[in-house]
């Protein structure tokens, strides 16, 4: 979107509720999945910032984002019930407006959910832990690719 950016200043690998007690409005909150103290999301500590674009309507929409491992055999995309912990107030949304001429930091977690076998009910559906060290994410297909390499201490 005109007159926005994207800034990462930071990346860590935690569990989701290592992010729920830093992040979360609740910190008492959970998702109650099986794998949930395992290293399964990538913590990105994100810089958004608004360079006078007025429009109402723009901002930056989150959900195409992907963080590619350096394999480029696993893909993490934002997870929008992880990110509603810190984030109630999207309702749902990962659409990012920030006021013009202004900036706005955030912890945004991607994670990449594995499923069951073929034919099987999404109840076998679990993060996968990420052993990866590298990442490029995606953030612009069109009208320009946009990616930002990513490497953790």
């Amino acid at each position: 979107t005109k007159g926005y950016s994207i800034r990462v200043d930071a990346a860590e690998v935690i569990s989701p509720n290592e992010y729920a007690s830093r992040y979360g409005k609740d910190p008492s909150a959970r998702l109650g999945s099986p794998c949930d103290d395992n290293p399964c999301v990538l913590d990105l500590t994100m810089t958004f910032t608004n360079d006078g674009n007025t429009d109402e309507t723009s901002g930056i929409l989150g959900y195409l984002w992907h963080a590619v491992d350096e394999t480029r055999n696993f893909d993490y995309q934002l997870d929008q019930f992880i990110l509603e912990l810190s984030h109630p107030e999207l309702n749902g949304s990962t659409k990012f407006r920030i006021a013009p001429n202004t900036s706005y930091t955030a912890h945004i977690p991607f994670a990449g959910q594995v499923t069951g076998p073929y034919f099987q009910g999404f109840e076998d559906t679990y993060y996968a832990d990420i052993t990866s060290r590298s990442f490029d994410l995606i953030v612009s297909n069109l009208p320009e690719k946009r990616i930002i390499h990513i490497t953790l201490d």
